[in-house]
């Protein structure tokens, strides 16, 4: 069994060492047995787990490049029975250079922006050539395309000694590839790989969208006559819509699964006139107004590139009235409604228990679980993990009009340059008490930083994940609450360094979180660490104590509870 991080100048010893364990892992819960690819995402010393699967990637030439090996024929020979060593490959090899991969896609952009397939015939096609430069693609001048699968056409590969060597013989190529007859990115490729941001880096995932409307204004040099070229983009003869006639047209290229409609039915707007599958999803085409189909020039089953007329009609005047003829200016679906709803509950959850269990928590001094936060936490460093976990409001729509969300704050953060798992209690939601299942999340954080071998920094203030306990009085015992995930609490103190700051009331098992630690800050004045509260002690054995009485830094200055105690 083997686990080999592919070659990259910005991976360090340390870190290709901890993505191999984290691949290890993957392919152990997966089961695999044979050759996968796991895909991380590297950001300085970090990393984050994208996807995995049981085969070769697309990306498998770039590997290819820089280590000289063949994966395909490796991979098959493995299958055989062949060993790493019958292959060549008891020791991982040692990178040379590097490749920059461009994937050819037949798509064009509608009028949203967003790629869709350019299905169709092939009317040239002319593959580039030359030293460092290779071509894996599957077409052919005449190549039919069927559009129900992924439009990569091809992938083109520059490798070079260094990476703007790779980028320029990556960028000749593409400006040498002539495809006919079908849209395709060549120009947006060509535009990335000549683009002075993308040689000289660094980049991060926003490099497209953030210069988008530039990258798409590029062309290619023109390489081909403006004869040449015409002829490349000759299109297939389209059926025509009649003079007066309403037509239903293909907004995608791909296979007609299935005509609801046939000459003499009439249809009201909206209605399903055809499915359409492209890419391995089908999409419903609608009528775009009541009509009477006169024509139905389409088949079941065919290919049908973007644009092709599926059945014309005669309009229907005053008939959409009563059935929402609004539906004529409907907008291609996409998720932008999803995205906004995501980023509004974002926005509900991030006010915490409320505008006046907000003003509370200040009024006594102290500040939010967000405002230590940021008062904490290099600027701009955290990242939230099950920010939208809680209790949501719904009204007779179905639409959320409250998000409370969970008490409890987690998450990934620099401090001082380090990178810390760093959990805050929010006081505002019920006093930080772990009723139903919020206490997972506290749970999930113990358990990554012990796998991530993160300093673990915990903020406490309430409950800090404990359920009340409760007198069940009609079965005369007295409820103590399971605390499930106190194994990760236990085995962080032998694996990473805890801290810990009692900021408030630290009660129960925010109490034991406290004492879990390497290090416990206790705030003078303001926070207290003490098993139960005043009207528990009171009920129990008589006596009416403060919390400062029970658990004030005066009780714990000279007892071993807090290693710090300050004002």
């Amino acid at each position: 069994k083997l686990i080999e991080v592919a070659p990259s100048p910005s991976l360090n010893d340390k870190l290709r060492q901890r993505i191999a364990g984290a691949a290890l892992q993957l392919a152990k819960a997966l089961n695999y047995r044979s050759l996968g690819t796991f895909e991380f995402l590297v950001d300085g010393d970090e990393f984050f787990f994208m996807e995995a699967n049981p085969r070769l990637q697309v990306e498998h030439t770039v590997t290819e490049g820089v280590t000289g090996v063949d994966l395909v024929a490796a991979q098959l020979r493995i299958a055989a029975g062949a060993s790493l060593a019958d292959i060549g490959l008891s020791e991982p090899p040692r990178p040379r250079g590097f490749a920059v991969q461009a994937r050819v896609n037949l798509e064009t952009l509608d009028a949203d922006g967003l790629p869709r397939p350019s299905a169709g015939t092939i009317r040239g096609f002319a593959l580039p050539f030359g030293p460092g430069v290779r071509v894996d693609t599957c077409g052919y001048s005449g190549y039919r395309v069927n559009p129900r699968y992924d439009s990569l056409i091809a992938k083109v590969i520059g490798h070079g000694d260094d990476f703007a060597t790779a980028a320029r013989r990556c960028a000749t190529a593409l400006a040498e590839f002539e495809i006919g007859g079908l849209a395709t990115n060549l120009d947006l490729a060509h535009a990335i790989v000549t683009d002075s941001d993308f040689t000289s880096g660094p980049l991060d995932t926003s490099y497209i969208a953030t210069h988008l409307n530039r990258l798409l204004a590029h062309r290619r040099p023109a390489l081909a006559s403006a004869d040449a070229q015409a002829e490349l983009i000759q299109k297939e003869v389209q059926p025509i819509v009649p003079a007066g006639a309403l037509g239903v047209f293909a907004p995608m290229s791909g296979v007609l699964v299935s005509l609801a409609v046939a000459p003499g039915d009439t249809v009201q707007a909206g209605a399903t006139v055809a499915v359409l599958e492209a890419m391995k999803m089908e999409h419903l085409i609608r009528a775009p107004q009541a009509m009477r189909i006169d024509a139905v020039p389409a088949q079941a089953g065919a290919m049908v590139d973007q644009g092709y007329l599926l059945a014309c009609g005669t309009p229907i005047q005053g008939a959409d009235e009563a059935t929402g003829a609004a539906m004529v200016n409907q907008q291609a679906e996409d998720w932008s409604a999803e995205v906004a709803e995501i980023e509004r509950r974002h926005q509900l959850a991030h006010a915490m228990g409320g505008p006046g269990k907000v003003a509370r928590q200040r009024g006594d001094g102290k500040l939010t679980a967000r405002e230590r936060i940021e008062a904490m936490a290099d600027a701009g460093s955290f990242r939230e993990i099950g920010a939208l976990a809680g209790f949501a409001s719904y009204d007779g729509s179905g639409q959320a009009t409250q998000v409370l969300p969970a008490n409890f704050v987690a998450g990934t953060a620099r401090l001082n340059g380090r990178k810390i798992a760093l959990g805050v209690d929010d006081f505002t939601g019920r006093g930080g008490s772990g009723d139903a299942a919020i206490h997972a999340k506290q749970i999930y954080l113990e358990h990554y930083a012990r796998q991530m071998r993160l300093p673990m920094v915990r903020l406490l203030d309430g409950q800090s994940g404990g359920g009340s306990v409760k007198m069940a009085r009609d079965a005369g015992y007295t409820y103590i609450p399971v605390n499930p995930g106190w194994d990760a609490v236990v085995d962080n103190l032998s694996l990473v360094p805890v801290a810990a700051a009692a900021l408030g009331p630290t009660v129960g098992l925010g109490a034991a979180r406290f004492v879990m630690s390497h290090l416990g800050v206790l705030v003078e004045g303001l926070g207290q660490v003490f098993t139960a509260g005043p009207p528990v002690v009171l009920g129990g054995t008589g006596e009416k104590l403060t919390k400062e009485e029970l658990g004030g830094a005066d009780v714990h200055r000279n007892n071993g509870t807090a290693e710090r105690i300050v004002p």
